[in-house]
């Protein structure tokens, strides 16, 4: 992680890359600065472990909402450097927009629920594919419910006379069905866990 400590007047106090994100090694580095320290970083992929181990050594913690960054400060060159120089420019003249930091215990339930949004996007772009193909060959496009498809999971590949298409078919159908098992398994989990949240 590339690091940029600056002062309220704008001065570059350290301004380095730390290698492997050594957090004691940073620790070291901010330490003659630690009684008014800031700690900010875009919300990218990989901030879970930088906001825990902040709040474990007692720092203050800033989540820069990307997106709302990048509009702010614009520029056409954009790297680590760069960007880790910007961010304190940004947090001093308090125009940071921040972001949620999200509790780290709530965070599997989150990557959870985001799980299942993924798989069931995964499947509708599945069942959309094997819709089209049938309005291409003008059959009348099969019911996109799990229940209605219990029946024209066999019925549509043998409809199917090219047996290359009927393969096709019987592939997209396959992963409908996987995804169908592993959304059911996510929603019992989630509704496992639901029931148990709400025991006294």
């Amino acid at each position: 992680m590339y690091v940029c400590v600056m002062d309220r007047q704008g001065k570059k106090l350290v301004h380095t890359n730390i290698r492997n994100n050594d957090f004691d090694f940073f620790l070291k580095l901010v330490a003659p600065y630690r009684h008014d320290l800031t700690v900010c970083c875009e919300c990218m992929f990989g901030w879970y472990w930088l906001a825990d181990a902040c709040q474990g050594a007692g720092l203050t913690f800033v989540l820069a909402h990307a997106l709302y960054v990048k509009a702010i400060h614009g520029g056409k060159n954009k790297n680590d450097r760069i960007d880790s120089e910007k961010l304190p420019h940004l947090l001093r003249s308090n125009l940071i927009p921040p972001a949620y930091v999200y509790p780290a215990a709530k965070r599997p339930l989150r990557a959870l629920l985001r799980q299942r949004i993924y798989y069931v996007w995964r499947r509708s772009e599945l069942l959309s594919r094997i819709q089209s193909h049938q309005l291409a060959q003008n059959r009348v496009p099969p019911g996109q419910t799990r229940r209605a498809r219990d029946s024209w999971d066999q019925e549509v590949p043998a409809a199917e006379d090219n047996p290359l298409r009927r393969v096709a078919l019987t592939n997209d159908l396959a992963m409908v069905q996987h995804f169908d098992h592993q959304i059911m398994a996510v929603e019992q989990e989630l509704e496992k866990t639901n029931q148990e949240g709400r025991r006294p």
